[in-house]
């Protein structure tokens, strides 16, 4: 009489360790709890600063924008973020942005496949939403999407001495950098106290370049959220 007894364990028999196996799908949810959010950014080594909770918080301050903050789970685990705030005008349309006001944004992932996840559930959503487009500032292009050529960001390694930069730059741009103080220029750190010094000067200059300046009232949110390192 031929063995009846299983060769591979049944439902029933599964190991236990199995059974502590983190779950391999993914699910995308909105995040509305900061501390959750930052624990997971803070350890990204793509994060940005702008990719924290408190960023915004000061988009709301100060443009009371709609933003929507998406959290990758798998199991119990967070393994992605995207952050997203929705900009509507009549000038220049409506669509979705991560991250506007500054460089950089886009998602944060420990796999590919999260970060599919997290930007289709955004595709998804900007069209729910009736937005014209979605745009992530992300710092490499994603595979299988459109990328703009009519913008690059110029990086540049910062040695640790502050010398060895000074002489990297040439004998021209130190005579430059050196005049001001010559003619007895000072320079100072602070907080909301200097603001209107800040800008006024930096308004001004704008106005000369020919570029539009946000509102004083962003830098005022942006020194609310991060008032020591603004």
């Amino acid at each position: 009489m031929a063995d009846q007894s299983p060769t591979t364990p049944t439902t029933e028999q599964q190991d236990p360790a199995f059974e502590s196996l983190p779950s391999t799908e993914i699910h995308v949810e909105s995040c509305s709890d900061g501390t959750i959010w930052d624990n997971y950014v803070s350890q990204h080594p793509q994060s940005s600063v702008y990719h924290l909770f408190g960023f915004r918080q000061a988009v709301t301050a100060a443009f009371g924008r709609e933003s929507y903050y998406w959290l990758a789970r798998q199991g119990d685990a967070v393994v992605g973020v995207l952050p997203v705030v929705r900009l509507k005008s009549a000038l220049f349309g409506d669509f979705l942005t991560s991250l506007p006001y500054v460089t950089y944004g886009g998602a944060l992932f420990d796999t590919a496949a999260v970060r599919d996840a997290l930007v289709t559930h955004a595709i998804g959503s900007a069209r729910e939403l009736g937005c014209q487009h979605l745009e992530l500032r992300d710092e490499s292009p994603l595979p299988d999407l459109a990328v703009r050529t009519d913008k690059i960001t110029m990086q540049l390694a910062l040695p640790g001495d502050p010398d060895v930069l000074f002489k990297a730059i040439g004998s021209k741009l130190r005579a430059q950098v050196r005049r001001p103080g010559k003619a007895g220029a000072e320079s100072f750190v602070g907080g909301k106290e200097l603001l209107d010094d800040f800008y006024a000067i930096i308004s001004r200059k704008y106005r000369d370049l020919g570029v539009p300046i946000y509102s004083q009232r962003w830098f005022e949110a942006l020194l609310d959220w991060r008032p020591d390192d603004s």
